[in-house]
C-alpha cells in the first residue's frame, strides 16, 4: 500500500496528510460509543483517528496493526501517535507559552504537556521532550523492538544529543493547538 494513504476498517482509504492523530481507545471511550447505541459494535474498535478538520472516526486495526501494514507512527503522549511523514517539527513548551494559552481559551493546561508538534494535518501536544519527540520520528513505532520507558529514552537521547536532532527540533514558534 501507499504510504499516502491509510486504510482503515473494510478497506476505506484516507489521505495521510489529513490524519493528525491516532489514538488508543480506552474504556471509558468505548463505552460511550457504546452508548450511541444498538448499531454501534464498540468493541470491535481499536484506534480513533483524528484528522486535521477536526473530525473523527474509529478502525478496527490497532496502532500495532497499522504500522504493519507500512504507516510509521511516532508516540507523542501515552497511548497517542502521529504519522511520522506529517511531523514538521517540535518545539519544548514554556510556560510562557502555556500561559497564553490559559489566558485564550481560559481552560488550565494539564502540566503534563511538555512539547508542541508541528504536523502537516495541525500541532498537537507531547508529554515528552521535542527532543525525544524528534527522535522517535527517527525510529518510529513500527520499528523500535522494543518499548523503552520515559526515562530511558530520555537518557538516551540526551547522551547521544546529536546536531541533526537538535536542528530538527526546531524552536521556531507556531500557533498553540486547542488542546487541554
Amino acid at each position: 500500500m501507499s504510504n499516502q494513504y491509510l486504510r482503515v476498517n473494510e478497506g476505506d482509504l484516507m489521505p495521510l496528510e489529513s490524519v493528525k492523530r491516532i489514538s488508543k481507545i480506552n474504556e471509558t471511550e468505548r463505552r460511550s460509543l457504546a452508548e450511541l447505541g444498538p448499531q454501534v459494535d464498540a468493541d470491535k474498535f481499536n484506534t480513533r483517528i483524528e484528522r486535521a478538520d477536526g473530525t473523527k472516526s474509529y478502525a478496527t486495526q490497532s496502532v500495532d496493526d497499522f504500522a504493519r501494514e507500512g504507516t510509521a507512527l511516532s508516540e507523542v503522549d501515552t497511548g497517542r501517535f502521529v504519522p511520522t511523514a506529517n511531523v514538521l517539527s517540535a518545539r519544548n513548551l514554556t510556560a510562557e507559552d502555556k500561559a497564553r494559552f490559559e489566558e485564550r481559551t481560559g481552560r488550565d493546561i494539564n502540566p503534563a504537556f511538555k512539547a508542541q508538534v508541528d504536523t502537516k494535518a495541525g500541532a498537537v501536544w507531547a508529554n515528552v521532550s521535542a527532543e525525544i519527540v524528534m527522535s522517535r520520528v527517527f525510529q518510529p513505532h513500527n520499528a523500535m523492538p522494543e518499548k523503552l520507558d520515559l526515562a530511558q529514552e530520555r537518557d538516551a537521547v540526551m547522551a547521544q544529543a546529536a546536531p541533526a536532532t537538535n536542528k530538527a527540533a526546531s524552536l521556531t514558534k507556531s500557533p498553540m493547538p486547542d488542546q487541554g
